[in-house]
């Protein structure tokens, strides 16, 4: 479903309803969005990727299309926000912060910076592989050797 926006006009009243200040603002409410899957779900130690999250809601607001993506590492050590891109009432890209630690990261999504997604998807964070060696180290010219 798509996310749900209205707006409404505030205003500070008094204990007696007597107006405390002049004019009102504007405030936007948008439905809680879901967090439903992360891709790629894996990454290298040290270097940021693009990951697409999945979901339901997420708001398309229409002077921006920005986003907040909040990653946070699972063995502790606080939390990083990065600004990501709305692309579609399902669909947020962001990067990921590089993260020089081994082990899993949660990503969650905010349209105002505060109120965050709640669905705790994980990425994981590893070390470079490394090809150490070939067995056998040598086949026919033709191919056709399982190594």
């Amino acid at each position: 479903a798509d996310s749900v926006m209205s707006s409404v006009n505030l205003r500070l009243e008094g204990s007696r309803g007597a107006a405390m200040l002049c004019g009102s603002v504007k405030y936007t409410y948008v439905s809680r969005a879901r967090v439903l899957a992360v891709r790629p779900s894996a990454a290298v130690m040290g270097r940021s990727v693009e990951v697409t999250v999945t979901g339901t809601r997420f708001p398309v607001l229409r002077s921006t299309a920005a986003v907040s993506c909040r990653w946070s590492h699972n063995g502790g050590g606080g939390s990083t926000d990065v600004e990501g891109r709305v692309w579609s009432s399902t669909m947020v890209t962001c990067q990921s912060p590089g993260e020089e630690r081994e082990g899993t990261m949660t990503v969650e999504v905010s349209s105002n910076g505060v109120d965050y997604t709640r669905g705790g998807l994980e990425v994981w964070c590893h070390g470079e592989a490394r090809l150490a060696a070939v067995r056998p180290s040598t086949g026919p010219e033709a191919g056709g050797t399982e190594v």
